[in-house]
């Protein structure tokens, strides 16, 4: 017998409107059982009406009349636990978002405060690296983000963290972590002299005139002015190109797939007769934690990418597409890892392409406006604190699914963030894969046929990998029109 994998259950939200907002993949799968057991008890129910209209003798009526009660009662039953399923899993979303709203205005408060004293003189430094989202979610990401920078003998934070990875590893720390990042705008209109209340009416929660993207910029201009974080040009190298292969099957295989190392995209065209192509690209994650040099997929991507700006690793995938000959009317799935499912989801939300498809994988995706319509998932760790520096995630088309990668307990391996590593990732995305709930197998299948769909029509499919670097001056965005 298969040993269970470790963490917690999967916890899905529906897309925007859907009947049921937030339940686990085992306790939508009992609602659906429920819901056929009572259409099935509706249809025999309708058939026993119809041949006792027909006549029946006294003894077979009296016994189709109690089958009749019986059947009655257990449609009921069953439609009472859809309702009482569906009114107890969106009374526990509003109670969540509201008790989150409060502690994110106390957090906005207080910060506003902080940066009302250290206008004042008081900790200006200390408060600017704490209470800014953009270094927070700088410092955090060069610690976790998807490959470890190397240990130094002799101790440091890093390697005490290694030691203890429980330390950062549990919604708790990743709900601070949220709550300082979505503060620090609050912090920075204070040290501007607003007053910490009326940051309150600027920020997500109200007027949406400030937020994750305001603390990030501030961050950057900052950075500017010390001659750093400063957005460049870029260019991609075609490292190699492949004829065959299969469509991926399945979340885990989708972000197996996901390129760390040398590359830094791949490109899956799918062709076939008479139909526009199909790309499947997929996007790595952080390869290189500083905030100058060569690399774009940097900590100054990062930051750019939470920004709202125009971060050279979305420049690059878009370099790639072009290159590949990828036009405007192609339809594009997405699927990334860390850093790559933001970029991926900036992707989709600049209209630039036509993206129908998006999977990402323990990243802040919160901070984006994902285009109604685009379908597919966001797959998010609740003990991860990466995908908490992007904010909460909002409604969009979506299925958004949660888990606890390590219960309380639970051994972990020894890295700095278990949670955030690719490996927790792959056990949660197998287990989506596995899933019962009808809701979540259909937007697997989704995902699966955008590329099965053209190989079993008699298409083909063309790999192409990329590897990006930083360039002199700053290059603008591919226009895929032409």
């Amino acid at each position: 017998m298969a040993e269970p994998p470790h963490g917690g259950a999967l916890l899905l939200r529906g897309p925007a409107g859907s009947a049921i907002s937030v339940a686990t993949d085992g306790m939508l799968r009992q609602v659906e059982r429920c819901a056929a057991l009572s259409e099935a008890a509706t249809a025999a129910l309708a058939q026993l009406i119809a041949a006792r209209a027909l006549g029946v003798p006294g003894p077979v009526a009296a016994a189709a009349e109690r089958a009749e009660q019986g059947l009655r009662r257990v449609r009921g039953l069953a439609d009472e636990l859809v309702v009482s399923v569906a009114a107890a899993a969106q009374a526990y979303e509003r109670v969540e978002l509201a008790a989150e709203r409060r502690q994110r205005a106390s957090a906005a408060l207080l910060a506003g405060v902080l940066g009302s004293v250290a206008r004042a003189g008081l900790a200006l430094s200390l408060l600017a690296l704490l209470a800014n989202p953009g270094l927070l979610a700088t410092a955090v990401m060069m610690l976790v983000a998807g490959r470890q920078p190397p240990r130094q003998e002799g101790g440091g934070v890093l390697d005490w963290l290694t030691g203890h990875p429980e330390v950062i590893t549990s919604p708790e720390f990743v709900r601070l972590v949220g709550l300082v990042v979505t503060s620090g705008d609050d912090a920075v209109l204070g040290l501007l002299g607003v007053p910490p209340g009326l940051s309150l009416l600027l920020g997500d929660d109200a007027l949406g005139l400030t937020g994750l993207g305001f603390g990030a910029s501030s961050a950057i201009a900052a950075g500017a002015a010390l001659g750093v974080m400063r957005e460049t040009g870029v260019e991609v190298h075609r490292l190699g190109e492949r004829l065959g292969g299969s469509a991926p099957a399945g979340s885990a295989e989708r972000l197996a797939r996901v390129p760390e190392g040398e590359a830094q995209l791949l490109l899956e065209r799918y062709s076939a007769p008479g139909r526009p192509d199909r790309w499947i690209v997929y996007v790595g994650p952080t390869y290189d934690f500083a905030i100058t040099g060569d690399q774009p997929f940097d900590m100054t991507s990062n930051l750019h990418a939470v920004a709202g700006g125009s971060p050279a690793s979305l420049r690059a995938l878009e370099l790639a597409l072009a290159d590949a000959g990828a036009s405007a009317g192609d339809e594009l799935q997405l699927v990334g890892f860390s850093q790559g499912g933001v970029i991926a989801a900036r992707a989709a939300e600049s209209g630039a392409w036509n993206v129908v498809g998006l999977e990402s994988h323990g990243a802040p995706v919160g901070v984006v406006d994902i285009p109604e319509g685009v379908r597919g998932l966001t797959v998010r760790h609740s003990d991860d604190l990466v995908p908490a520096t992007g904010g909460p995630e909002g409604a969009d088309s979506l299925v958004h699914v949660e888990r606890r990668a390590f219960l309380p307990g639970e051994p972990m391996p020894p890295v700095p963030a278990p949670a955030h590593q690719r490996e927790a990732y792959l056990v949660t995305a197998r287990m989506i894969d596995q899933a019962e709930s009808a809701q979540l197998r259909a937007e697997v299948e989704r995902l699966d046929r955008f590329g099965a769909d053209y190989l079993a029509a008699g298409g083909s499919l063309t790999s192409y990998e990329y590897r990006a670097e930083r360039t002199a001056g700053v290059s603008g965005a591919v226009d895929p029109t032409g």
